[in-house]
């Protein structure tokens, strides 16, 4: 699947993820509105950009017919909470199993009608890489890749964009380096389409980026099995026995990290890099062998975006002292929408 995330596949992506970012936040979202949420605005954005990147339609053409599929990952994503494992009706395992399968009949069609297209999209990509040998993904690969990547794409950059859309409306000196920097690195004027190049330079991003990732990490868990009898902690593990991994748990502990509730992105510069305090002080996106795939592409299209956003607008809380609450039954998702106010800087 590296094909799909070599470099200059990355930079492809990025001019489709600039196009679409570009005209939704300048023209589509609305200004001086205290009533405009902006995770689901994020999260249409980003299932525009999924549309394009990742199956190949058109600016603008895929919207409705990714939305389609909105409601089964929301639906299977939530799932992953679900207490009664079996697939009985109505409980949420039964429900994410009937989800999965609306993904998989709505894949399975995507696939057909690339194998024998041309593209740069990852679909397409996949449908036509093979190793050294000539081995190739079957329907079946590629239909589980997509529906992973589709929801990778969208919900976990939407996650992070919207935690950063709060904590820059609330750090307002730290939204003002975000700016400065996209402003000087970031391709100059609006009308000037983003490289791979700009983005890597955007350093106070990544510390922006990491911060929020610390805090509301999109993916706190990871579900990992024991491939031999082994003890952690001197409980007992059979071998072939499920283990959730908190990850998330280590991005909050004091011992590895200075007051651990507090907003602060300069934790992950020199000196003081708290993140290497260990080697999963810090594991938003996994690790080892498993560590996720699309990180690079990632962090590029939340800079991307965020990029966008603060060249045009200053965000505002909805008002003092505002601080969302969130559900996590699925991905941590802001109970209100996250209200914030955008105040047009041109």
């Amino acid at each position: 699947m590296q094909e799909a995330f070599t470099r200059t596949r990355l930079s492809g992506y990025i001019e489709h993820i600039d196009t679409v970012a570009t005209k939704v936040v300048a023209q589509d979202w609305p200004v001086n509105d205290r009533r405009f949420l902006f995770m689901p605005a994020v999260k249409e954005l980003t299932l525009d950009i999924a549309s394009v990147v990742f199956m190949g339609h058109e600016p603008g053409t895929g919207h409705e017919l990714v939305t389609k599929i909105k409601g089964a990952y929301e639906t299977t994503t939530h799932a992953g909470g679900a207490i009664i494992r079996t697939p009985v009706p109505p409980f949420k395992w039964w429900r994410g199993l009937q989800a999965r399968k609306v993904l998989e009949d709505y894949f399975t069609e995507r696939v057909k009608e690339r194998r024998d297209a041309k593209g740069t999209d990852m679909l397409t990509v996949l449908c036509h890489t093979a190793d050294a040998d000539g081995n190739t993904f079957t329907d079946t690969d590629i239909v589980n890749h997509m529906i992973f990547l589709m929801m990778a794409a969208h919900d976990t950059s939407t996650s992070t964009l919207t935690t950063m859309a709060y904590h820059l409306a609330a750090n307002p000196e730290w939204q003002q380096r975000c700016r400065d920097e996209g402003a000087r690195v970031g391709g100059g004027p609006l009308d000037i389409p983003l490289n791979i190049e700009a983005l890597e330079k955007m350093e106070t991003f990544d510390l922006v980026i990491n911060e929020c990732l610390r805090l509301v990490t999109p993916l706190p868990f990871n579900v990992r099995r024991a491939v031999r009898d082994t003890e952690i902690l001197g409980h007992y593990i059979p071998a072939g026995t499920n283990i959730i991994v908190w990850p998330g748990m280590n991005h909050r502990l004091p011992e590895l990290w200075t007051d651990p509730d507090t907003f602060d992105p300069a934790r992950f510069a020199e000196p003081r890099s708290e993140h290497k305090r260990h080697r999963y002080a810090f594991a938003p996106f996994g690790g080892g062998a498993h560590k996720c795939i699309g990180m690079v592409f990632g962090r590029l299209e939340i800079k991307t975006i965020m990029h966008r956003v603060l060249q045009n607008y200053r965000l505002e809380l909805p008002h003092p002292g505002y601080v969302p609450k969130y559900d996590y039954a699925g991905m941590p998702v802001p109970i209100d929408g996250m209200p914030i106010t955008l105040r047009p800087i041109r």
